[in-house]
């Protein structure tokens, strides 16, 4: 049986509960998982996005977010985004958002390998007990940085794009609804 991968990053710690955004970038297969990686590499290289979302200058961003769109089909039903209020358990909220994305999935038997941006060693016990308490089957929960994969970085872009919209930030308006119509990303 294929596993299904899942690439989270999230944003909002800083607010001390106020917003958190969790994105998850869900693919159903190592083939799927590779060909979306060499996409979404072009698209950084032709955008010219190099860092993260919170560091890239908005003309970078919306070159990036085009790119997105314009690529909605090889996207679409891979990235799910979930926003909270006035939270102050980061890694329960983070839990549930993999859940309810993996759930949302197009296959949501099948066991899931979970890689999570900047997750600690002594975490990963703590979040692959909590994916199982949701009844998910996990093979394997995995902290990575940014620099190591195109989707963890896709899931750091959306995150952070999402919570520039939450926050009312002028470029992202068009850009947000633009990406639900098409099914670019899936709010959860």
């Amino acid at each position: 049986m294929e596993n299904l991968y899942c690439y989270v990053d999230e944003t909002g710690q800083d607010t001390k509960g106020t917003l958190f955004c969790v994105c998850c970038t869900v693919v159903v297969s190592a083939a799927m998982r590779d060909q979306l990686e060499k996409i979404l590499e072009d698209i950084e290289h032709a955008s010219r996005k190099r860092s993260k979302w919170q560091k890239t200058d908005k003309k970078v961003r919306r070159a990036f977010l085009d790119a997105l769109i314009s690529h909605r089909h090889d996207l679409e039903g891979c990235v799910y985004v979930e926003h909270f209020y006035r939270i102050v358990d980061y890694t329960e909220a983070t839990i549930e958002a993999i859940a309810r994305s993996v759930g949302r999935s197009p296959h949501p038997g099948v066991p899931v390998v979970v890689y999570i941006d900047g997750l600690s060693k002594h975490m990963v016990n703590v979040v692959g007990v909590g994916l199982r308490r949701y009844g998910l089957m996990v093979g394997k929960v995995k902290g990575l940085k940014d620099e190591q994969s195109a989707l963890i970085r896709l899931s750091d872009a959306v995150a952070g794009f999402v919570r520039d919209y939450l926050e009312g930030q002028d470029y992202t308006k068009k850009y947000y609804a633009e990406l639900l119509k098409v099914g670019a990303v899936i709010e959860v």
